[in-house]
């Protein structure tokens, strides 16, 4: 909420998502969910994914045997601005064109045989909320994080340091 309460472009076309619908029935919102997608990326839940190599892996002229667990860092490859232009801006449309496709590295809720058994669930869950909230609301976000559409995002947040200025949407 914090990202689409400071970025208007993305809030209009959440609401253009929303328009017309009956929440009371689920729907699955497109555009909302990658929205949340995003924000993992952004600031993932889960930084530090371990993995084991299946065969012996050479690294650097170093021979890994089969067996070796990897730690994987995802906010270095999710914030990669060598390789992602948008690195550290909320670019919810990724999730949405196909560019995460063409990343292997792009993980919000890991990948492959361990990928998050909650994925859907949670995806499903938190852009409902979203709409729900934002069908009857505006949100302005008052605390002192700066999310600001026009300069790169922070590398942490903290999401229990979040405040909102909540009013009736007319």
């Amino acid at each position: 909420m914090a990202l689409l309460a400071t970025h208007p472009t993305q809030t209009g076309q959440a609401r253009t998502e929303l328009a017309g619908k009956d929440l009371s029935a689920p729907h699955d919102l497109a555009y909302l969910r990658s929205c949340v997608q995003e924000s993992v990326r952004l600031w993932p839940t889960t930084p530090a994914i371990l993995r084991d190599a299946i065969t012996e892996t050479t690294w650097d002229d170093r021979i890994l045997p089969a067996g070796t667990t990897l730690v994987m860092f995802a906010p270095f490859f999710h914030r990669d601005d060598q390789r992602l232009p948008y690195a550290h801006r909320f670019a919810p449309e990724l999730w949405l064109d196909g560019r995460t496709q063409d990343h292997w590295s792009l993980v919000p809720f890991s990948a492959g045989p361990a990928e998050c058994a909650g994925r859907n669930l949670a995806l499903f869950a938190a852009s409902t909320l979203l709409a729900a909230l934002l069908e009857r609301h505006q949100f302005r976000l008052t605390s002192s994080a700066s999310l600001d559409p026009r300069s790169p995002l922070p590398g942490t947040l903290d999401p229990f340091a979040l405040r909102f200025q909540i009013t009736p949407r007319v």
